[in-house]
Protein backbone atom coordinates (compact mmCIF):
# COMPACT_ATOMS: atom_id res chain seq x y z
CA UNK A 1 0.00 0.00 0.00
CA UNK A 2 2.91 2.38 0.70
CA UNK A 3 4.07 2.01 -2.90
CA UNK A 4 0.58 2.70 -4.22
CA UNK A 5 0.37 5.93 -2.27
CA UNK A 6 3.79 7.00 -3.55
CA UNK A 7 2.73 6.73 -7.22
CA UNK A 8 -0.17 9.15 -6.93
CA UNK A 9 -0.02 12.64 -8.35
CA UNK A 10 -3.11 13.55 -6.36
CA UNK A 11 -4.83 11.94 -3.43
CA UNK A 12 -8.32 11.36 -2.13
CA UNK A 13 -9.65 14.55 -0.50
CA UNK A 14 -10.33 14.65 3.21
CA UNK A 15 -13.79 16.20 2.98
CA UNK A 16 -13.97 17.45 6.54
CA UNK A 17 -10.94 19.67 5.91
CA UNK A 18 -11.44 20.58 2.26
CA UNK A 19 -15.19 21.21 2.01
CA UNK A 20 -15.18 24.68 3.70
CA UNK A 21 -12.13 25.76 1.70
CA UNK A 22 -13.67 24.50 -1.54
CA UNK A 23 -16.83 26.55 -0.88
CA UNK A 24 -14.75 29.71 -0.42
CA UNK A 25 -12.77 29.00 -3.58
CA UNK A 26 -15.93 28.48 -5.63
CA UNK A 27 -17.30 31.81 -4.38
CA UNK A 28 -14.03 33.48 -5.36
CA UNK A 29 -14.10 31.91 -8.82
CA UNK A 30 -17.63 33.10 -9.50
CA UNK A 31 -16.72 36.65 -8.41
CA UNK A 32 -13.59 36.82 -10.54
CA UNK A 33 -14.68 34.98 -13.70
CA UNK A 34 -15.78 36.96 -16.72
CA UNK A 35 -19.36 36.76 -17.82
CA UNK A 36 -20.19 34.39 -20.67
CA UNK A 37 -20.70 37.30 -23.06
CA UNK A 38 -17.22 38.72 -22.38
CA UNK A 39 -15.57 35.46 -23.35
CA UNK A 40 -17.59 34.95 -26.53
CA UNK A 41 -17.75 38.58 -27.71
CA UNK A 42 -14.03 39.27 -27.34
CA UNK A 43 -12.89 36.54 -29.69
CA UNK A 44 -11.36 38.05 -32.82
CA UNK A 45 -13.63 36.26 -35.29
CA UNK A 46 -10.93 33.90 -36.54
CA UNK A 47 -11.43 30.10 -36.47
CA UNK A 48 -11.31 28.75 -32.92
CA UNK A 49 -9.32 25.84 -31.50
CA UNK A 50 -10.83 24.32 -28.37
CA UNK A 51 -7.80 23.03 -26.44
CA UNK A 52 -8.89 20.55 -23.74
CA UNK A 53 -6.25 20.27 -21.05
CA UNK A 54 -5.50 19.44 -17.44
CA UNK A 55 -4.43 22.05 -14.86
CA UNK A 56 -1.51 20.20 -13.28
CA UNK A 57 1.37 22.04 -14.98
CA UNK A 58 4.56 20.15 -15.85
CA UNK A 59 5.74 19.08 -19.28
CA UNK A 60 2.23 18.87 -20.70
CA UNK A 61 1.63 22.52 -19.83
CA UNK A 62 4.94 23.46 -21.46
CA UNK A 63 3.86 21.61 -24.60
CA UNK A 64 0.54 23.50 -24.61
CA UNK A 65 2.22 26.89 -24.32
CA UNK A 66 4.69 26.06 -27.08
CA UNK A 67 1.81 25.03 -29.32
CA UNK A 68 -0.10 28.21 -28.48
CA UNK A 69 2.89 30.29 -29.57
CA UNK A 70 2.78 28.60 -32.99
CA UNK A 71 -1.00 28.64 -33.45
CA UNK A 72 -2.08 32.07 -32.21
CA UNK A 73 -1.15 33.77 -35.49
CA UNK A 74 -3.91 31.90 -37.31
CA UNK A 75 -6.44 30.89 -34.65
CA UNK A 76 -8.23 32.07 -31.58
CA UNK A 77 -7.58 29.49 -28.87
CA UNK A 78 -9.99 28.71 -26.05
CA UNK A 79 -8.44 26.49 -23.40
CA UNK A 80 -10.70 24.25 -21.36
CA UNK A 81 -9.33 22.95 -18.05
CA UNK A 82 -10.63 21.20 -14.97
CA UNK A 83 -9.39 22.24 -11.53
CA UNK A 84 -9.97 19.27 -9.21
CA UNK A 85 -9.36 21.11 -5.97
CA UNK A 86 -12.08 23.68 -6.73
CA UNK A 87 -14.19 21.16 -8.72
CA UNK A 88 -14.56 23.71 -11.49
CA UNK A 89 -14.31 23.71 -15.27
CA UNK A 90 -12.72 26.76 -16.79
CA UNK A 91 -12.61 28.29 -20.27
CA UNK A 92 -9.84 30.79 -21.00
CA UNK A 93 -9.23 32.89 -24.10
CA UNK A 94 -5.51 32.16 -24.54
CA UNK A 95 -4.71 35.44 -26.33
CA UNK A 96 -6.18 37.40 -23.41
CA UNK A 97 -6.53 35.39 -20.21
CA UNK A 98 -8.59 38.16 -18.64
CA UNK A 99 -11.52 36.66 -20.52
CA UNK A 100 -12.51 33.50 -18.68
CA UNK A 101 -15.60 31.61 -17.66
CA UNK A 102 -15.83 28.94 -14.97
CA UNK A 103 -18.53 26.61 -13.78
CA UNK A 104 -18.79 23.35 -11.83
CA UNK A 105 -21.35 22.22 -14.40
CA UNK A 106 -20.12 20.62 -17.63
CA UNK A 107 -23.47 21.46 -19.29
CA UNK A 108 -22.75 25.18 -18.79
CA UNK A 109 -19.39 24.76 -20.48
CA UNK A 110 -21.08 22.90 -23.35
CA UNK A 111 -23.56 25.74 -23.91
CA UNK A 112 -20.73 28.27 -24.14
CA UNK A 113 -18.83 26.05 -26.57
CA UNK A 114 -21.84 25.77 -28.88
CA UNK A 115 -21.71 29.57 -29.27
CA UNK A 116 -18.04 29.61 -30.30
CA UNK A 117 -17.05 28.94 -33.97
CA UNK A 118 -14.92 25.89 -33.19
CA UNK A 119 -12.98 24.56 -36.18
CA UNK A 120 -10.58 22.26 -34.32
CA UNK A 121 -10.71 20.31 -31.08
CA UNK A 122 -7.49 19.15 -29.41
CA UNK A 123 -7.69 16.66 -26.54
CA UNK A 124 -4.35 17.39 -24.92
CA UNK A 125 -4.78 15.81 -21.47
CA UNK A 126 -7.70 14.71 -19.29
CA UNK A 127 -5.81 13.48 -16.21
CA UNK A 128 -7.50 14.70 -12.97
CA UNK A 129 -10.92 15.35 -14.54
CA UNK A 130 -13.62 14.24 -12.09
CA UNK A 131 -15.93 12.79 -14.74
CA UNK A 132 -13.69 11.82 -17.63
CA UNK A 133 -16.20 9.62 -19.43
CA UNK A 134 -18.75 12.45 -19.44
CA UNK A 135 -16.09 14.68 -21.00
CA UNK A 136 -15.67 12.11 -23.79
CA UNK A 137 -19.42 12.37 -24.45
CA UNK A 138 -19.13 16.17 -24.30
CA UNK A 139 -16.43 16.09 -27.01
CA UNK A 140 -18.47 13.81 -29.28
CA UNK A 141 -21.59 15.97 -28.92
CA UNK A 142 -19.63 19.13 -29.57
CA UNK A 143 -18.06 17.69 -32.71
CA UNK A 144 -21.50 16.78 -34.05
CA UNK A 145 -22.91 20.21 -33.17
CA UNK A 146 -20.14 22.06 -35.00
CA UNK A 147 -20.41 19.90 -38.13
CA UNK A 148 -17.39 17.75 -37.39
CA UNK A 149 -14.41 20.03 -36.74
CA UNK A 150 -11.05 18.28 -37.00
CA UNK A 151 -10.49 16.49 -33.68
CA UNK A 152 -7.10 15.28 -32.51
CA UNK A 153 -5.69 13.53 -29.45
CA UNK A 154 -2.25 13.80 -27.79
CA UNK A 155 -0.69 10.82 -26.03
CA UNK A 156 1.17 12.58 -23.21
CA UNK A 157 0.49 9.64 -20.89
CA UNK A 158 -1.39 6.34 -20.82
CA UNK A 159 -4.59 7.62 -19.17
CA UNK A 160 -6.78 6.46 -22.05
CA UNK A 161 -5.33 2.95 -21.68
CA UNK A 162 -5.77 2.84 -17.89
CA UNK A 163 -6.72 5.38 -15.19
CA UNK A 164 -3.33 4.49 -13.64
CA UNK A 165 -1.87 6.82 -16.24
CA UNK A 166 1.76 5.75 -15.82
CA UNK A 167 0.76 2.04 -15.95
CA UNK A 168 1.99 1.21 -12.47
CA UNK A 169 -0.21 -1.61 -11.23
CA UNK A 170 -1.60 -2.50 -7.80
CA UNK A 171 1.84 -3.88 -6.87
CA UNK A 172 3.58 -0.61 -7.79
CA UNK A 173 5.19 -2.12 -10.90
CA UNK A 174 4.89 -1.46 -14.64
CA UNK A 175 2.15 -3.86 -15.71
CA UNK A 176 2.79 -4.00 -19.49
CA UNK A 177 -0.89 -5.08 -19.62
CA UNK A 178 0.10 -8.50 -18.24
CA UNK A 179 -0.76 -8.45 -14.53
CA UNK A 180 -0.81 -12.05 -13.35
CA UNK A 181 -4.47 -11.78 -12.27
CA UNK A 182 -5.58 -9.58 -15.17
CA UNK A 183 -6.43 -5.90 -15.58
CA UNK A 184 -9.81 -6.13 -13.82
CA UNK A 185 -8.28 -7.66 -10.68
CA UNK A 186 -5.60 -4.95 -10.66
CA UNK A 187 -8.17 -2.17 -11.09
CA UNK A 188 -10.35 -3.42 -8.25
CA UNK A 189 -7.30 -3.22 -5.97
CA UNK A 190 -6.11 0.19 -7.08
CA UNK A 191 -9.21 2.18 -8.07
CA UNK A 192 -9.78 3.67 -4.62
CA UNK A 193 -6.62 5.69 -5.18
CA UNK A 194 -7.82 7.27 -8.43
CA UNK A 195 -10.69 9.58 -9.34
CA UNK A 196 -11.70 7.61 -12.42
CA UNK A 197 -15.43 7.31 -12.96
CA UNK A 198 -15.56 3.65 -13.95
CA UNK A 199 -16.06 0.37 -12.14
CA UNK A 200 -14.29 -1.73 -14.76
CA UNK A 201 -11.37 -1.36 -17.11
CA UNK A 202 -13.54 -2.95 -19.80
CA UNK A 203 -15.98 -0.04 -19.65
CA UNK A 204 -13.14 2.52 -19.54
CA UNK A 205 -11.55 1.12 -22.68
CA UNK A 206 -14.92 0.72 -24.40
CA UNK A 207 -15.73 4.42 -23.94
CA UNK A 208 -12.28 5.59 -25.03
CA UNK A 209 -12.33 3.11 -27.93
CA UNK A 210 -15.66 4.52 -29.05
CA UNK A 211 -14.18 8.03 -29.01
CA UNK A 212 -11.15 6.90 -31.02
CA UNK A 213 -13.36 5.13 -33.55
CA UNK A 214 -16.19 7.66 -34.00
CA UNK A 215 -14.78 11.07 -33.03
CA UNK A 216 -10.99 11.26 -33.32
CA UNK A 217 -9.53 12.15 -36.71
CA UNK A 218 -5.90 11.95 -35.63
CA UNK A 219 -3.89 10.73 -32.63
CA UNK A 220 -0.39 12.09 -32.05
CA UNK A 221 2.14 10.27 -29.87
CA UNK A 222 5.80 11.06 -29.34
CA UNK A 223 7.62 7.77 -29.94
CA UNK A 224 7.24 4.56 -31.94
CA UNK A 225 7.23 2.40 -28.80
CA UNK A 226 4.33 4.38 -27.36
CA UNK A 227 2.50 4.04 -30.67
CA UNK A 228 2.84 0.25 -30.39
CA UNK A 229 1.42 0.34 -26.86
CA UNK A 230 -1.63 2.35 -27.96
CA UNK A 231 -2.28 0.01 -30.89
CA UNK A 232 -2.06 -2.97 -28.55
CA UNK A 233 -5.18 -1.72 -26.76
CA UNK A 234 -6.81 0.31 -29.55
CA UNK A 235 -6.04 -1.29 -32.94
CA UNK A 236 -8.73 0.95 -34.49
CA UNK A 237 -6.20 3.80 -34.27
CA UNK A 238 -3.93 2.15 -36.82
CA UNK A 239 -4.87 4.53 -39.66
CA UNK A 240 -5.11 7.59 -37.41
CA UNK A 241 -2.04 7.51 -35.18
CA UNK A 242 1.20 9.27 -36.08
CA UNK A 243 4.51 9.85 -34.28
CA UNK A 244 5.66 13.46 -33.87
CA UNK A 245 8.62 13.67 -31.44
CA UNK A 246 8.84 16.72 -29.20
CA UNK A 247 11.14 19.53 -30.19
CA UNK A 248 14.12 19.53 -27.84
CA UNK A 249 17.06 21.77 -27.11
CA UNK A 250 20.41 20.81 -28.59
CA UNK A 251 23.27 21.16 -26.13
CA UNK A 252 26.99 21.38 -26.91
CA UNK A 253 29.00 18.18 -26.54
CA UNK A 254 30.32 17.96 -22.99
CA UNK A 255 33.94 16.87 -22.59
CA UNK A 256 34.50 15.50 -19.10
CA UNK A 257 38.09 15.87 -17.81
CA UNK A 258 39.94 12.80 -16.56
CA UNK A 259 39.14 11.82 -12.99
CA UNK A 260 39.55 8.82 -10.70
CA UNK A 261 36.04 8.28 -9.32
CA UNK A 262 32.90 7.12 -11.18
CA UNK A 263 29.91 9.48 -11.18
CA UNK A 264 26.39 8.41 -12.14
CA UNK A 265 23.89 11.22 -12.69
CA UNK A 266 20.11 11.01 -12.31
CA UNK A 267 18.21 14.00 -13.72
CA UNK A 268 15.05 15.72 -12.55
CA UNK A 269 12.58 15.34 -9.71
CA UNK A 270 13.03 11.73 -8.63
CA UNK A 271 9.72 10.36 -7.35
CA UNK A 272 8.69 6.74 -6.85
CA UNK A 273 7.68 6.40 -10.50
CA UNK A 274 10.95 8.05 -11.58
CA UNK A 275 12.94 5.36 -9.76
CA UNK A 276 13.45 6.72 -6.26
CA UNK A 277 13.43 3.27 -4.65
CA UNK A 278 15.86 1.97 -7.27
CA UNK A 279 18.32 4.77 -6.47
CA UNK A 280 17.99 4.20 -2.72
CA UNK A 281 18.69 0.47 -3.15
CA UNK A 282 21.67 1.17 -5.42
CA UNK A 283 23.10 3.50 -2.78
CA UNK A 284 23.43 0.51 -0.41
CA UNK A 285 25.85 -1.20 -2.78
CA UNK A 286 28.06 1.64 -4.04
CA UNK A 287 31.71 0.58 -4.35
CA UNK A 288 34.44 2.88 -3.12
CA UNK A 289 34.96 5.94 -5.34
CA UNK A 290 31.53 5.50 -6.97
CA UNK A 291 28.93 8.24 -6.58
CA UNK A 292 25.29 8.76 -7.47
CA UNK A 293 24.47 12.43 -8.01
CA UNK A 294 20.88 13.60 -8.39
CA UNK A 295 20.93 16.66 -10.63
CA UNK A 296 17.58 17.81 -9.32
CA UNK A 297 15.59 16.78 -6.25
CA UNK A 298 14.75 13.60 -4.34
CA UNK A 299 12.98 13.43 -1.00
CA UNK A 300 14.56 11.55 1.93
CA UNK A 301 17.72 10.70 0.01
CA UNK A 302 20.37 8.58 1.77
CA UNK A 303 23.39 10.51 3.04
CA UNK A 304 25.72 8.98 0.44
CA UNK A 305 23.71 10.39 -2.49
CA UNK A 306 24.46 13.98 -3.48
CA UNK A 307 21.45 16.17 -4.32
CA UNK A 308 22.20 19.35 -6.28
CA UNK A 309 18.67 20.84 -6.22
CA UNK A 310 16.46 22.28 -8.95
CA UNK A 311 18.17 23.53 -12.06
CA UNK A 312 17.43 25.36 -15.28
CA UNK A 313 17.84 23.15 -18.39
CA UNK A 314 20.40 25.57 -19.85
CA UNK A 315 22.64 24.84 -16.85
CA UNK A 316 22.93 21.13 -17.61
CA UNK A 317 26.23 21.14 -19.58
CA UNK A 318 27.98 23.07 -16.80
CA UNK A 319 26.50 20.78 -14.14
CA UNK A 320 27.76 17.73 -16.03
CA UNK A 321 31.28 19.19 -16.12
CA UNK A 322 31.19 20.39 -12.53
CA UNK A 323 30.35 16.92 -11.21
CA UNK A 324 32.46 14.96 -13.76
CA UNK A 325 29.46 12.89 -14.87
CA UNK A 326 30.40 9.58 -16.52
CA UNK A 327 26.87 8.38 -17.35
CA UNK A 328 23.28 9.56 -17.06
CA UNK A 329 20.88 6.97 -15.66
CA UNK A 330 17.20 7.37 -16.65
CA UNK A 331 15.83 5.48 -13.67
CA UNK A 332 12.06 5.57 -14.38
CA UNK A 333 10.34 2.28 -13.47
CA UNK A 334 7.37 3.00 -15.74
CA UNK A 335 7.32 3.85 -19.46
CA UNK A 336 7.85 7.48 -20.43
CA UNK A 337 5.93 8.78 -23.44
CA UNK A 338 8.96 10.86 -24.47
CA UNK A 339 11.56 11.89 -21.80
CA UNK A 340 13.26 15.23 -22.37
CA UNK A 341 16.11 14.28 -20.04
CA UNK A 342 17.02 11.35 -22.32
CA UNK A 343 17.29 13.65 -25.33
CA UNK A 344 19.24 16.21 -23.33
CA UNK A 345 21.78 13.64 -22.15
CA UNK A 346 22.25 12.20 -25.64
CA UNK A 347 22.66 15.66 -27.17
CA UNK A 348 25.56 16.32 -24.77
CA UNK A 349 27.29 13.14 -25.99
CA UNK A 350 27.19 11.50 -22.56
CA UNK A 351 26.65 7.76 -22.05
CA UNK A 352 23.04 6.98 -21.08
CA UNK A 353 21.41 3.97 -19.37
CA UNK A 354 17.70 3.24 -19.00
CA UNK A 355 15.25 0.38 -18.54
CA UNK A 356 13.76 -1.45 -21.51
CA UNK A 357 10.38 0.30 -21.58
CA UNK A 358 8.77 3.29 -23.23
CA UNK A 359 10.26 6.06 -25.31
CA UNK A 360 13.73 6.36 -23.68
CA UNK A 361 14.72 2.80 -24.58
CA UNK A 362 13.86 3.49 -28.22
CA UNK A 363 16.50 6.23 -28.46
CA UNK A 364 19.03 4.77 -26.04
CA UNK A 365 18.94 1.42 -27.88
CA UNK A 366 20.08 3.17 -31.08
CA UNK A 367 22.67 5.35 -29.36
CA UNK A 368 26.32 4.29 -29.63
CA UNK A 369 26.91 5.13 -25.95
CA UNK A 370 23.59 3.71 -24.75
CA UNK A 371 22.85 0.87 -22.32
CA UNK A 372 19.38 -0.68 -22.10
CA UNK A 373 18.74 -2.67 -18.90
CA UNK A 374 16.27 -5.52 -19.36
CA UNK A 375 15.20 -6.05 -15.74
CA UNK A 376 14.72 -3.82 -12.72
CA UNK A 377 17.21 -5.22 -10.24
CA UNK A 378 19.06 -2.33 -8.56
CA UNK A 379 22.11 -4.21 -7.27
CA UNK A 380 22.62 -6.01 -10.59
CA UNK A 381 21.83 -2.85 -12.57
CA UNK A 382 24.55 -0.98 -10.69
CA UNK A 383 27.07 -3.66 -11.68
CA UNK A 384 25.92 -3.50 -15.30
CA UNK A 385 26.29 0.29 -15.38
CA UNK A 386 29.77 0.20 -13.85
CA UNK A 387 30.92 -2.50 -16.29
CA UNK A 388 29.53 -0.46 -19.16
CA UNK A 389 31.41 2.67 -18.04
CA UNK A 390 34.66 0.73 -17.66
CA UNK A 391 34.17 -0.73 -21.14
CA UNK A 392 33.87 2.75 -22.57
Amino acid sequence: MKNLINILCFCIPISSIRRPLRAKLKKYWYQHSSKKSLLTKNLSGRPVILWIDHSLGGGTDTYSRNQFAELTNDFDIVRMQYFPFEQNYRLTFVQNNNYTYSSPNLDDIYKICTRIPIKRIVINNLVSYADTLSVLTFISKLKHHHKKPHTSFRGHDFYSLCPSFNLLDCDGKFCNFTHCHGCEHCWQNIKMLFKADTDTIKNWRYQWGKLFTETIDQAIVFSEKVKEMFLQIYPQLNDKIIVVPHKTKTYPIVNIPKHTDINIAVLGEISYAKGRDVIIEMSKHLPENTNIIVIGTMADAPSNIKITGKYHPSDLPNLMKKHNIDIVFISSICPETFSYTTSEAISMGLPVACYNMGAPSERVGKYEHGLVLNEISPKENLKQILEFIKGL
